[in-house]
């Protein structure tokens, strides 16, 4: 087993999501770990029951229909020891108070990037193997304590020998908190990067809404003022739901698209639809999150002109009119 883990570790990656699975195996195939994939909480369960050989698991917690990833967890832990890191897009106390509940590893946040996901990943290892070498200093602390109350004439000998694990078992303790030190301050670091995001996420007076195929991952209250709808009406539905016909939402996302892989930016003027029925006259515009591949997200802003092309149109008609006098 030590020589394996020396050569490569396997990694059980349960997503549900295909593309989001396909990019995470990747990442960690390109640093040398060897993956198995599961889409499901019940398939994650069986597949590290039966398989020894996984070291870790990387759970996301959201795995849509069934059991989640907190309660795959539990049943995993209920039958044998394994690292558990959990991977989510959310950040709510109590989601992550529900990982805290369960032996876990860390919590990792979804698009905190690959530097992130890998640092945690080997965090946790770096945990677990410092967790087992405790265990075995323990095992072997107690095989000492037993000899030396066997046999009185050893006592010396076995009392050398116990203050030599003692030694190491502090420095093992030293070696741990240090890691448990660095993990809190970088956890911090990333919290607080985190709060400076959401806080110029929130502040800026345009509509904005992270995308996925078309599909709202993320927006700002902006975004909410704006189409009428709530954060909770907006999350997980197609932006198709604020198009009056399904042709511009067609012809909007072509041109979109399009521009954005030409330009690397798309901007384009269109008629959404208000959830009240109205009309909102919107100028929308961006980017995706990677340039090297569109289909991970685009980051949309979203500017109402409602009240600009009124005013245009008001002007216009007063211009008319002064000429027609």
């Amino acid at each position: 087993m030590e020589q394996k883990r020396k050569s490569q570790r396997t990694i059980l990656l349960v997503e549900d999501e295909a593309l989001i699975a396909m990019d995470e195996a990747d990442t960690l195939s390109r640093y040398g770990f060897r993956v198995v994939q599961a889409f499901s909480g019940s398939e994650a369960v069986e597949i590290a029951i039966a398989t020894p050989d996984i070291d870790l698991i990387l759970m996301d917690i959201d795995l849509g229909d069934g059991m989640d990833g907190t309660q795959a967890a539990g049943l995993i832990l209920g039958k044998r020891t394994v690292p558990v890191l959990f991977l989510s897009s959310h950040t709510e106390p109590e989601i992550v108070d529900r990982t805290e509940a369960i032996t876990s590893f860390g919590y990792v946040v979804k698009n905190s990037g690959e530097t992130v996901l890998i640092d945690s990943v080997k965090m946790a290892f770096r945990l677990h193997d410092a967790y087992l070498r405790e265990q075995a200093k323990s095992e072997e602390l107690e095989a000492l304590n037993e000899e030396m109350n066997a046999t009185l004439e050893e006592f010396e000998s076995t009392n050398i020998e116990l203050q030599r694990k003692i030694t190491e078992l502090e420095e093992t303790k030293k070696e741990l908190e240090h890691n448990l030190a660095e993990r809190r301050r970088a956890q911090e670091a990333l919290n607080e990067s985190q709060a400076e995001i959401m806080s110029l996420f929130e502040a800026t007076p345009a509509g904005i809404g992270m995308l996925r195929q078309r599909q709202f991952r993320k927006v700002n209250s902006v975004m909410c003022r704006i189409t009428g709808y709530s954060e909770e009406e907006l999350l997980g539905n197609l932006t198709r739901m604020l198009y009056f016909n399904d042709g511009d939402y067609d012809r909007v996302g072509r041109e979109f698209y399009d521009a954005i892989k030409k330009d690397g930016f798309g901007l384009t003027e269109v008629n959404l639809r208000h959830k009240d029925g109205s009309t909102i006259n919107a100028m929308i515009g961006g980017s995706p999150v990677d340039p090297a591949d569109v289909t991970k997200g685009v980051a949309t802003v979203v500017f109402d002109v409602t009240r600009l092309k009124q005013t245009e149109e008001a002007l216009r008609k007063s211009e008319s009119e002064f000429r027609s006098l």
